[in-house]
């Protein structure tokens, strides 16, 4: 904090005192705050290199997933599946392998390596196969939304920023079903200080989205909640998450839950980068 230099006169005048105390709140600090797109750039920065890495702690652990359906009211329970996953991450990408479903062990897949590789996302999780060296938090998606610091807290006992995020208020000549799902999303992710990681994100859909008008159905409500938690090493895995789907496909309307928590982690023999083959 800036230090401001009091005469005599002034400490003895509690009004003056008081407005140079408060002054001294408001000046900056000695180091510079980070804008809200520098804390963002950061933690893309730290997701490149964590995928470009060819050094990095391996981790085993399970994933229990739980879906359930709901009634209208989201109060009654119909069909629940839980599925249990065995998950290897390394270099901040994540293989899982499907081990059970409601108890029942589950059968080897049969697709060939090449299709298998093929089942991945844009995100951090890939079935099997090549690596995905995609940040989950990349440029196209950035580029959607207005990202700002609201605020501090604590999680685990370690800082964080706290950002809140909005949908950048441009028209498009055509919106494509995606840009319209955008539009209507608002939420929240809170940033580790020290290493810009994601502790915690949050994500709320605040209006109907209709498809097709509304003839084939609508998405009528949508919220995800995310939690990470660091290892000692300062490797981060998700350690639960929460998301609720209300909807209408047709006449018919569903609402699901679906519940993850991650337990048993473990390291896990590190396999080097197939970045070192290159």
């Amino acid at each position: 904090m800036a230090v401001t230099k009091c005469t005599s006169w002034q400490l003895k005048n509690p009004i003056v005192f008081g407005l140079l105390f408060i002054a001294a709140l408001l000046l900056p600090a000695s180091g510079a705050v980070l804008s809200s797109d520098e804390i963002i750039q950061k933690i893309q920065n730290r997701a490149i290199s964590l995928t470009q890495s060819t050094n990095g702690a391996s981790y085993e652990f399970f994933k229990k997933t739980t879906v359930k359906q709901l009634d209208g009211t989201l109060a009654k329970t119909g069909d629940t599946k839980v599925s249990l996953s065995k998950v290897t991450q390394q270099f901040g990408v994540s293989k899982s392998q499907l081990i059970s479903v409601n108890g029942v062990p589950s059968e080897p897949s049969k697709g060939t390596s090449e299709d298998l590789s093929k089942k991945r996302t844009e995100g951090r999780t890939i079935s099997e196969g090549t690596r995905n060296k995609n940040p989950w938090l990349n440029n196209k998606l950035i580029q959607k939304f207005v990202f700002q610091v609201v605020g501090e807290e604590n999680v685990a006992g370690r800082k964080c920023w706290v950002m809140e995020f909005n949908p950048k208020k441009v028209d498009l000549p055509k919106e494509e079903m995606v840009d319209r799902f955008l539009k209507q999303l608002r939420g929240k992710i809170v940033v580790d200080q020290e290493e810009f990681e994601v502790a915690r994100f949050e994500l709320n859909l605040v209006e109907k989205v209709r498809i097709w008008g509304g003839l084939i159905g609508s998405l009528d409500n949508l919220t995800v909640t995310v939690h990470r938690g660091r290892q000692d090493d300062g490797v981060w895995i998700d350690a639960s998450s929460a998301t609720q789907i209300t909807g209408r496909k047709l006449i018919t309307s569903t609402s699901i839950r679906i519940m993850e928590e991650t337990f048993d982690i473990k390291k896990a023999p590190s396999k080097p980068s197939d970045n070192s083959k290159t």
